[in-house]
């Protein structure tokens, strides 16, 4: 369909949008940062609450049948433990922040 909307002999498509970019960059985090950690894998993801609420849910969604737990909070106050392998932040927030 590409290609016919654009006259090329060949095209590509991205499928990924945001929420399913955010969800395989958790995936890929996970498997880097426990293929280290022979004993004692993390199992945690954190997300701040001012995501878009459609990439949190695609996050979850995508975590379920990894075993990830996605914990949500103010990133400000988040202290990152051994249990965490990654941080999932917007910039700029789904508010329009930039801080």
């Amino acid at each position: 369909m590409v290609s016919d909307l654009t006259g090329l002999p060949i095209a590509n498509a991205s499928l990924l949008d945001e929420g399913t970019a955010a969800a395989e960059a958790m995936a890929m985090s996970e498997g880097i940062h426990n293929k280290k950690r022979k004993t004692n894998p993390a199992t945690k993801f954190f997300v701040d609450n001012k995501v878009y609420k459609q990439t949190l849910d695609v996050v979850i969604t995508r975590a379920q049948p990894l075993h990830i737990e996605v914990v949500t909070g103010d990133w400000k106050s988040f202290e990152i433990t051994d249990e965490y392998f990654g941080v999932l932040l917007q910039y700029p927030d789904a508010e329009g922040a930039y801080k």
